[in-house]
């Protein structure tokens, strides 16, 4: 899975914020302001990337247990299933 469509995500007045540009730039739903957990997922959907990678990536990055990491990227990658900011 990866992001769908074109994104950059900045930090603005201390929040970080995923845009879209180019072509998704009509798709005003997928600003979303994310903590730092989502942003860290979301640079790594930039490119394809399956859930346990993910997952994984979580636990090495952040002092989580397999099982909150889980629920993290689940919750992610809803919320991007959602708002169709996602390729499976």
């Amino acid at each position: 899975m990866k992001v769908r469509g074109n994104y950059i995500m900045r930090k603005i007045a201390g929040t970080n914020v995923i845009i879209p540009v180019e072509d998704s730039v009509a798709d005003l739903e997928g600003v979303i302001a994310v903590n730092n957990t989502a942003a860290f997922l979301f640079s790594k959907l930039i490119e394809e990337i399956t859930f346990d990678e993910l997952v994984d990536g979580l636990i090495n990055e952040y002092d989580v247990t397999k099982e909150e990491a889980s629920q993290d990227v689940q919750a992610f990658i809803s919320i991007l299933k959602e708002r169709k900011m996602l390729e499976e």
